[in-house]
């Protein structure tokens, strides 16, 4: 069974709730495995090391959902070895756009 990470510096609930709105639509089950307040590299390595593990065990690699805004810990995250879906990326420039701003938070 494929697994489906949602991983975040908060408490992981947009990941979680965007991720399983997307696979819903898939005839397919998943092994869920929420990873909530990762705010640290260090925290950012054991979460990487988790989804790692689970590559390896199940022979696909895992669907990596997340909504980090600290570049270096989104970059650890996107180095692993998951398909990554980092829903803050996909959105951040359309709204930009729409309200002919950019975010307070840099998004690098």
């Amino acid at each position: 069974m494929r697994a489906a990470f949602y991983i975040s510096d908060g408490t992981a609930i947009t990941s979680e709730v965007f991720g399983h709105a997307l696979l819903s639509l898939f005839p397919m089950e998943f092994e869920h495995d929420t990873i909530s307040f990762v705010e640290t590299k260090e925290k950012a390595i054991e979460a990487c090391k988790r989804i790692n593990k689970a590559a390896k065990r199940t022979g696909m690699p895992p669907l990596v959902f997340h909504t980090f805004v600290n570049p270096d810990i989104r970059e650890i995250i996107d180095g692993c070895d998951g398909v990554i879906y980092n829903f803050l990326e996909h959105f951040i420039a359309p709204v930009s756009y729409t309200h002919l701003t950019l975010p307070t938070t840099p998004y690098v």
